[in-house]
């Protein structure tokens, strides 16, 4: 049984993503930027990174103008 807890934690979970080393932020954000830069959309990635996910303000539209006969 411990044979099998043993491969479970070298292997990772199945129902969670491996936990990054805290210690080493400075290693895994530069990793994940490299990643992003060979991406197709790396500018848009890599601004969304650093400003946030886009936010989608307000919309206003003009009123229709009523028909001629009506």
């Amino acid at each position: 049984m411990a044979n099998l807890l043993e491969d479970i934690q070298c292997a990772g979970s199945n129902t969670q993503p491996p936990m990054l080393d805290k210690t080493d932020f400075a290693s895994w954000q530069q990793r994940i930027r490299l990643y992003c830069q060979g991406k197709k959309n790396k500018v848009n990635i890599l601004k969304s990174i650093d400003e946030g996910p886009f936010q989608m303000g307000p919309v206003q539209e003009p009123l229709a103008e009523g028909t001629k006969g009506a």
